[in-house]
Protein backbone atom coordinates (compact mmCIF):
# COMPACT_ATOMS: atom_id res chain seq x y z
CA UNK A 1 0.00 0.00 0.00
CA UNK A 2 1.27 3.77 -0.25
CA UNK A 3 2.76 5.85 1.74
CA UNK A 4 -1.15 7.57 2.30
CA UNK A 5 -4.13 7.28 4.60
CA UNK A 6 -6.07 5.18 3.08
CA UNK A 7 -10.14 6.19 2.92
CA UNK A 8 -11.31 3.04 5.15
CA UNK A 9 -8.54 2.65 8.10
CA UNK A 10 -8.54 4.06 11.40
CA UNK A 11 -6.55 6.78 12.11
CA UNK A 12 -3.96 4.54 14.69
CA UNK A 13 -4.25 1.25 12.09
CA UNK A 14 -3.48 3.69 9.19
CA UNK A 15 -0.71 5.25 11.29
CA UNK A 16 1.07 1.45 12.33
CA UNK A 17 0.68 0.52 8.55
CA UNK A 18 2.21 3.31 7.44
CA UNK A 19 5.17 3.00 9.54
CA UNK A 20 5.49 -0.93 8.89
CA UNK A 21 5.54 -0.22 5.64
CA UNK A 22 8.54 1.99 5.47
CA UNK A 23 10.24 -0.45 7.98
CA UNK A 24 9.47 -3.66 6.03
CA UNK A 25 11.08 -1.60 2.81
CA UNK A 26 13.87 -0.49 4.50
CA UNK A 27 14.60 -4.26 5.47
CA UNK A 28 14.00 -5.12 1.45
CA UNK A 29 16.22 -2.38 0.47
CA UNK A 30 19.18 -3.69 2.61
CA UNK A 31 18.99 -7.27 1.19
CA UNK A 32 18.67 -6.12 -2.41
CA UNK A 33 21.94 -7.24 -4.34
CA UNK A 34 21.07 -4.90 -6.95
CA UNK A 35 21.55 -2.05 -4.68
CA UNK A 36 25.15 -0.97 -3.76
CA UNK A 37 26.10 -0.66 -0.38
CA UNK A 38 26.43 3.94 -0.66
CA UNK A 39 22.44 3.40 -2.85
CA UNK A 40 21.56 1.29 0.47
CA UNK A 41 22.43 4.24 2.70
CA UNK A 42 20.48 7.13 0.88
CA UNK A 43 17.43 4.54 0.78
CA UNK A 44 16.97 3.48 4.25
CA UNK A 45 17.67 7.17 5.34
CA UNK A 46 14.66 8.41 3.23
CA UNK A 47 12.86 5.49 4.86
CA UNK A 48 13.38 6.94 8.52
CA UNK A 49 12.53 10.61 7.12
CA UNK A 50 9.53 9.33 5.78
CA UNK A 51 8.52 7.87 9.08
CA UNK A 52 8.95 11.12 11.18
CA UNK A 53 7.06 12.88 8.59
CA UNK A 54 4.34 10.81 9.91
CA UNK A 55 5.46 10.97 13.47
CA UNK A 56 4.96 14.64 12.99
CA UNK A 57 2.00 14.41 11.69
CA UNK A 58 0.25 13.13 14.44
CA UNK A 59 2.37 14.01 16.92
CA UNK A 60 -0.48 15.86 18.83
CA UNK A 61 -1.92 12.55 19.44
CA UNK A 62 1.07 10.20 19.46
CA UNK A 63 2.10 8.41 23.04
CA UNK A 64 5.62 8.62 23.48
CA UNK A 65 6.14 10.75 20.02
CA UNK A 66 9.99 12.13 21.49
CA UNK A 67 11.23 8.82 22.10
CA UNK A 68 10.10 7.28 18.53
CA UNK A 69 11.06 10.79 16.80
CA UNK A 70 14.91 10.53 18.14
CA UNK A 71 15.28 6.81 17.68
CA UNK A 72 14.46 6.99 13.88
CA UNK A 73 16.53 9.95 14.00
CA UNK A 74 19.52 8.92 15.30
CA UNK A 75 19.51 5.79 13.69
CA UNK A 76 19.47 8.13 10.34
CA UNK A 77 22.41 9.91 11.76
CA UNK A 78 24.28 7.06 12.11
CA UNK A 79 24.59 6.42 8.05
CA UNK A 80 25.13 10.22 7.57
CA UNK A 81 28.90 10.16 7.34
CA UNK A 82 28.37 7.96 4.44
CA UNK A 83 26.32 9.61 2.55
CA UNK A 84 27.95 12.98 2.68
CA UNK A 85 30.64 11.84 0.72
CA UNK A 86 28.32 11.16 -2.09
CA UNK A 87 26.34 14.15 -1.85
CA UNK A 88 29.53 16.29 -1.98
CA UNK A 89 30.65 14.78 -5.04
CA UNK A 90 27.27 14.67 -7.03
CA UNK A 91 26.78 18.64 -6.00
CA UNK A 92 30.46 19.52 -7.70
CA UNK A 93 29.49 17.08 -10.77
CA UNK A 94 26.35 19.40 -11.04
CA UNK A 95 28.00 22.73 -10.62
CA UNK A 96 30.89 21.57 -13.29
CA UNK A 97 28.55 20.27 -15.60
CA UNK A 98 26.42 23.26 -14.98
CA UNK A 99 29.18 26.12 -15.66
CA UNK A 100 31.17 23.55 -17.73
CA UNK A 101 31.28 25.67 -20.89
CA UNK A 102 32.45 29.11 -18.94
CA UNK A 103 35.35 27.41 -17.27
CA UNK A 104 38.40 25.03 -18.15
CA UNK A 105 37.29 22.83 -15.84
CA UNK A 106 40.91 21.09 -16.44
CA UNK A 107 41.82 23.37 -13.60
CA UNK A 108 39.43 21.39 -10.92
CA UNK A 109 40.46 18.20 -11.33
CA UNK A 110 42.27 18.12 -8.05
CA UNK A 111 39.50 19.57 -6.52
CA UNK A 112 37.53 16.44 -7.07
CA UNK A 113 40.05 13.97 -6.88
CA UNK A 114 40.72 15.63 -2.83
CA UNK A 115 37.02 14.92 -2.21
CA UNK A 116 36.59 11.57 -3.32
CA UNK A 117 40.14 10.49 -1.76
CA UNK A 118 38.05 12.10 1.94
CA UNK A 119 34.91 10.28 0.59
CA UNK A 120 36.79 7.06 0.19
CA UNK A 121 38.70 7.20 3.65
CA UNK A 122 35.28 8.03 5.94
CA UNK A 123 34.14 5.00 4.47
CA UNK A 124 37.20 3.00 5.18
CA UNK A 125 36.87 4.62 8.82
CA UNK A 126 33.43 3.81 9.20
CA UNK A 127 32.74 0.42 7.96
CA UNK A 128 29.38 0.81 5.96
CA UNK A 129 28.95 -2.67 5.97
CA UNK A 130 29.20 -2.87 9.92
CA UNK A 131 26.69 0.64 10.11
CA UNK A 132 23.74 -1.17 7.96
CA UNK A 133 24.09 -4.55 10.21
CA UNK A 134 23.09 -2.27 12.97
CA UNK A 135 20.46 -0.53 10.61
CA UNK A 136 18.91 -3.91 10.46
CA UNK A 137 18.83 -4.93 13.93
CA UNK A 138 17.21 -1.79 14.61
CA UNK A 139 14.34 -1.86 11.87
CA UNK A 140 13.91 -5.26 13.52
CA UNK A 141 13.03 -3.83 16.79
CA UNK A 142 10.64 -1.32 15.75
CA UNK A 143 8.76 -3.93 13.68
CA UNK A 144 7.88 -5.25 17.12
CA UNK A 145 7.57 -1.48 18.91
CA UNK A 146 5.30 -0.25 16.42
CA UNK A 147 2.52 -2.86 17.13
CA UNK A 148 2.15 -0.85 20.43
CA UNK A 149 2.11 2.39 19.15
CA UNK A 150 -1.26 4.26 20.32
CA UNK A 151 -2.94 7.46 19.29
CA UNK A 152 -5.40 9.37 20.83
CA UNK A 153 -7.39 10.29 17.64
CA UNK A 154 -10.03 12.92 19.52
CA UNK A 155 -13.38 13.51 18.35
CA UNK A 156 -14.03 12.99 14.67
CA UNK A 157 -10.06 11.57 14.41
CA UNK A 158 -8.82 14.72 12.89
CA UNK A 159 -7.46 16.43 15.74
CA UNK A 160 -3.61 15.14 15.72
CA UNK A 161 -3.33 15.19 12.07
CA UNK A 162 -4.53 18.69 12.18
CA UNK A 163 -2.57 19.93 14.97
CA UNK A 164 0.44 18.26 13.59
CA UNK A 165 -0.22 20.00 10.05
CA UNK A 166 -0.73 23.44 11.79
CA UNK A 167 2.79 23.38 13.91
CA UNK A 168 4.82 21.76 10.78
CA UNK A 169 3.51 24.42 8.81
CA UNK A 170 3.68 27.00 11.18
CA UNK A 171 7.15 26.10 11.71
CA UNK A 172 8.03 26.29 8.16
CA UNK A 173 6.12 30.04 7.96
CA UNK A 174 8.56 31.45 10.20
CA UNK A 175 11.79 29.50 8.92
CA UNK A 176 10.75 31.04 4.92
CA UNK A 177 10.78 34.49 6.25
CA UNK A 178 14.31 34.13 8.61
CA UNK A 179 15.62 32.30 5.32
CA UNK A 180 14.36 35.52 3.35
CA UNK A 181 15.31 38.49 6.18
CA UNK A 182 18.68 37.17 7.26
CA UNK A 183 19.80 34.07 4.44
CA UNK A 184 22.65 32.28 6.07
CA UNK A 185 23.23 28.40 5.03
CA UNK A 186 21.82 27.27 8.62
CA UNK A 187 18.80 29.53 7.92
CA UNK A 188 17.89 28.16 4.67
CA UNK A 189 18.61 24.45 6.13
CA UNK A 190 16.06 24.84 8.52
CA UNK A 191 13.76 25.97 6.12
CA UNK A 192 14.27 23.37 3.91
CA UNK A 193 13.78 20.66 6.61
CA UNK A 194 10.14 21.94 7.44
CA UNK A 195 9.52 22.63 3.76
CA UNK A 196 10.55 18.56 3.07
CA UNK A 197 8.14 17.25 6.40
CA UNK A 198 5.45 19.74 5.28
CA UNK A 199 5.81 17.52 1.80
CA UNK A 200 5.32 14.64 3.45
CA UNK A 201 2.04 15.27 5.20
CA UNK A 202 0.45 15.87 2.03
CA UNK A 203 1.64 12.95 0.50
CA UNK A 204 -0.06 10.94 3.36
CA UNK A 205 -3.26 13.19 3.02
CA UNK A 206 -3.34 13.27 -0.67
CA UNK A 207 -6.42 12.03 -1.17
CA UNK A 208 -8.28 14.89 1.46
CA UNK A 209 -8.57 16.68 -1.62
CA UNK A 210 -6.45 15.09 -4.37
CA UNK A 211 -6.55 17.96 -7.25
CA UNK A 212 -5.52 20.48 -4.79
CA UNK A 213 -3.45 19.26 -2.39
CA UNK A 214 -1.36 17.46 -5.87
CA UNK A 215 -1.22 20.98 -7.14
CA UNK A 216 0.69 21.83 -3.55
CA UNK A 217 2.60 18.80 -2.93
CA UNK A 218 4.34 19.47 -6.19
CA UNK A 219 5.29 22.77 -5.78
CA UNK A 220 6.61 21.52 -2.18
CA UNK A 221 8.79 18.80 -3.80
CA UNK A 222 10.44 21.42 -6.59
CA UNK A 223 10.69 23.98 -3.34
CA UNK A 224 12.44 20.94 -1.18
CA UNK A 225 15.02 20.73 -4.22
CA UNK A 226 16.33 24.06 -4.63
CA UNK A 227 16.91 24.28 -1.08
CA UNK A 228 18.46 20.50 -1.22
CA UNK A 229 20.80 21.76 -4.10
CA UNK A 230 21.50 25.15 -2.04
CA UNK A 231 22.84 23.23 1.30
CA UNK A 232 24.83 20.67 -0.57
CA UNK A 233 26.32 23.66 -2.29
CA UNK A 234 26.95 25.50 1.01
CA UNK A 235 28.44 22.42 2.65
CA UNK A 236 31.21 22.16 -0.49
CA UNK A 237 32.04 25.45 0.20
CA UNK A 238 32.59 25.49 3.84
CA UNK A 239 34.25 21.86 3.13
CA UNK A 240 36.74 23.55 0.98
CA UNK A 241 37.12 26.97 2.65
CA UNK A 242 37.82 25.58 5.51
CA UNK A 243 41.41 24.19 3.82
CA UNK A 244 41.61 25.52 0.39
CA UNK A 245 45.59 24.19 0.42
CA UNK A 246 44.43 20.96 0.64
CA UNK A 247 42.28 20.97 -2.71
CA UNK A 248 44.06 23.67 -4.86
CA UNK A 249 45.81 26.68 -5.84
CA UNK A 250 44.59 30.37 -4.66
CA UNK A 251 43.49 30.88 -8.44
CA UNK A 252 41.24 27.96 -8.46
CA UNK A 253 39.66 27.72 -4.72
CA UNK A 254 38.36 31.49 -5.86
CA UNK A 255 37.18 30.79 -9.46
CA UNK A 256 35.22 27.18 -7.95
CA UNK A 257 34.11 29.73 -4.90
CA UNK A 258 32.69 31.75 -6.90
CA UNK A 259 30.61 29.56 -9.32
CA UNK A 260 29.38 28.12 -5.93
CA UNK A 261 28.15 31.98 -4.58
CA UNK A 262 26.48 32.35 -8.11
CA UNK A 263 24.81 28.98 -8.13
CA UNK A 264 23.72 29.44 -4.34
CA UNK A 265 22.18 33.08 -5.12
CA UNK A 266 20.23 31.74 -8.22
CA UNK A 267 18.65 28.71 -5.91
CA UNK A 268 18.06 30.88 -3.03
CA UNK A 269 16.36 33.27 -5.51
CA UNK A 270 14.13 30.89 -6.80
CA UNK A 271 13.30 29.24 -3.55
CA UNK A 272 11.77 32.48 -2.63
CA UNK A 273 9.65 33.08 -5.21
CA UNK A 274 8.60 29.87 -4.66
CA UNK A 275 8.23 29.69 -0.96
CA UNK A 276 6.30 33.04 -1.52
CA UNK A 277 3.18 30.82 -3.29
CA UNK A 278 3.68 27.78 -0.81
CA UNK A 279 3.55 30.39 2.67
CA UNK A 280 0.92 32.87 1.65
CA UNK A 281 -1.33 32.44 4.36
CA UNK A 282 -0.82 32.97 7.91
CA UNK A 283 -0.39 29.68 9.95
CA UNK A 284 -3.59 29.93 11.56
CA UNK A 285 -5.39 30.87 7.84
CA UNK A 286 -3.88 28.08 6.84
CA UNK A 287 -4.79 25.11 9.59
CA UNK A 288 -8.65 26.89 9.44
CA UNK A 289 -8.80 25.86 5.61
CA UNK A 290 -7.06 22.39 6.14
CA UNK A 291 -9.69 21.88 8.72
CA UNK A 292 -12.99 22.05 6.49
CA UNK A 293 -10.70 19.81 4.58
CA UNK A 294 -10.25 17.27 6.41
CA UNK A 295 -14.10 17.47 7.82
CA UNK A 296 -15.66 16.68 4.72
CA UNK A 297 -13.06 13.98 3.94
CA UNK A 298 -13.54 12.77 7.35
CA UNK A 299 -17.55 12.76 6.74
CA UNK A 300 -17.58 10.79 3.62
CA UNK A 301 -19.34 7.51 3.39
CA UNK A 302 -16.21 5.82 2.15
CA UNK A 303 -14.03 7.45 4.83
CA UNK A 304 -16.27 6.08 7.89
CA UNK A 305 -14.49 7.53 11.21
CA UNK A 306 -11.09 7.76 11.71
CA UNK A 307 -11.40 7.69 15.54
CA UNK A 308 -13.15 3.98 15.27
Amino acid sequence: MAYRLEPDEALDVGVRRIATEQVEKALAELDDSDLDRHATVHQVRKRCKKIRGLLRLVRPGLENYSDKNQSFRDAARRLSPIRDGDAILETYDELTEIYGDLVDLRRFRTIRTTLEHRRDAVNEELSIDERLDEFREFCVEQLDDITGWSIDAGEGGIRPILGGLRKTYGRGYDDFRIAVDEGSAEDFHEWRKRVKYHWYHLRILRDVWPSVVRARRDELDRLSDLLGDEHDLAVLSAQVEAEPHSFAGCRTIQALLGLVQQRRQELQAKARRSGRRVYAEAPNAFAARFEIYLEVWEQSPVRGNLAS
